[in-house]
């Protein structure tokens, strides 16, 4: 059995006093709530390795699972164990082996397999839980890890209890702060006053590589409601949002298939980064006409591209799904951009929005910045339950970041401090606003009539 000397020897590595207390504890239930970067994956790796590396699993057992709402987590927590593994000397069996929907087209399972002391094989294998947990009530673990936990369904809760059932030793249950409802936030109040319950907090002035620097970087990235969150391992409601949490975990609670749904309409909204720590975004919008529903995902990219390597990807995207629309914003880098993908897409196909323009409304009595109408269209689809969000944490972070903010003029607009997300999915779904179906009122905040 790997021992935590032999990992820290074997891959160049130094735990701190909180990761060992954490791999080394055998209680029941195990709730770790870590700042970002605090070294959970390394730690949460190091443990299912040596797990891994003891004794034999139960022959009928189906080893260890890791799931979080999507496989990102999952498959990042397997190339560290695997890593672990490989650098104490480990053949695998079999690695890095993923199951293949072939329906939707994607990894749905993830597995290292390692031959045990009575030649059978003790294993690990990741999941996405998706947005019930269903992915997971199948299997008999050993010891189940749910990364990220803050964002799992409530489903998750009773598929997790069927997997342990019968084999069960060990939950592990570790995330940064959110929200203050769901289970982990429940977990954590108990794990207070559980016994059977290990309880590790470790918030960000506990981490001692994250200097001052990175931390007020990510402070002035994140905002203060989101960086007590993500670093202050605090649960907190963000109630000066302008779109409520509860519309987008209702838009994020299904189990998206893009191989399917790539073969409908597309329209894309882009987002230009501006500043050094921004990023630049696309947002994709697969529209079922018949059903009126608008499925969004989006992709993210480093500002230190230039602009001319967006547009191309830009390009790219458009002529692989056929897209409809791209909508852009046609102010400062994003006006050269702008002129750039009319002449590569045609005028037909390229819209610039500007949000800082002003609209009057139809009877010429006020005037608004033209972003509160696209906020409001996609508000209004929130609650008439005519989009569909990927549940993707990237998303839900950019929309709540959106706040009302007034101008020195006295006008009000939207603004967030992670609103590349947001501003690229307005832009996506606005070729899409029937304009007979909403009205607004003096704020811009859409009513269904």
């Amino acid at each position: 059995m790997i021992t935590i000397p032999e990992l820290e020897e074997k891959s160049k590595i130094k735990f701190t006093r909180y990761q060992i207390d954490f791999i080394e504890n055998g209680s029941p239930r195990l709730v770790g709530l870590w700042s970002r970067k605090a070294g959970k994956t390394e730690c949460i790796g190091a443990k299912i390795a040596m797990k891994l590396s003891g004794p034999a699993f139960p022959s009928r057992c189906d080893g260890i699972g890791v799931t979080s709402l999507d496989m990102k987590a999952s498959r990042e927590i397997i190339s560290k164990v695997r890593q672990y593994l490989a650098e104490a000397g480990y053949v695998f069996e079999r690695h890095l082996i993923a199951a293949i929907n072939k329906g939707a087209h994607y990894a749905s399972r993830t597995e290292i397999w390692i031959r045990n002391e009575n030649g059978a094989y003790n294993k690990v294998c990741a999941y996405a839980c998706g947005h019930d947990g269903q992915s997971i009530r199948p299997w008999s673990f050993i010891q189940l890890y749910r990364d990220e936990d803050v964002f799992s369904p409530e489903g998750l809760d009773a598929a997790a209890d069927a997997t342990l059932q019968k084999y069960g030793e060990q939950e592990i249950r570790t995330s940064m702060g959110g929200d203050p409802t769901g289970s982990f936030y429940d977990m954590v109040k108990e794990g207070k006053h559980d016994t059977g319950t290990f309880l590790s907090v470790v918030p960000y002035y506990q981490v001692p590589w994250l200097t001052k620097e990175k931390i007020e970087r990510a402070r002035r990235k994140l905002g203060k409601i989101l960086f007590a969150q993500e670093y202050g391992c605090e649960f907190l409601a963000d109630r000066l949002s302008v779109i409520a949490p509860q519309l987008i975990s209702i838009a994020q609670d299904w189990s998206p298939d893009w191989a399917q749904l790539q073969r409908l309409p597309c329209y894309i909204g882009v987002d230009y980064a501006r500043f050094g720590d921004d990023e630049n975004c696309i947002a994709f919008c697969f529209y079922n006409a018949e059903e009126n529903i608008c499925h969004i995902r989006i992709k993210k990219i480093t500002s230190t591209f230039r602009v001319s390597v967006i547009n191309d990807m830009v390009i790219s995207y458009a002529n692989r799904f056929n897209a409809v629309k791209v909508v852009t914003d046609d102010t400062g880098i994003g006006g050269t951009a702008t002129d750039y993908l009319v002449r590569a897409l045609g005028p037909w196909r390229v819209t610039g929005v500007t949000n800082n323009r002003k609209v009057e409304d139809s009877e010429g009595r006020r005037r608004r910045y033209i972003k509160m109408d696209l906020y409001s269209h996609l508000i209004s689809r929130l609650e008439t339950r005519t989009i569909k969000l990927d549940p993707d944490r990237a998303i839900k972070y950019s929309l709540l970041s959106m706040k009302l903010k007034y101008t020195e003029g006295g006008e009000t607009t939207i603004w967030g401090r992670d609103n590349h997300a947001a501003e690229a999915i307005v832009r996506a779904i606005h070729p899409l606003v029937d304009k007979r179906a909403l009205s607004t009122d003096d704020l811009g905040v859409v009513f269904i009539p």
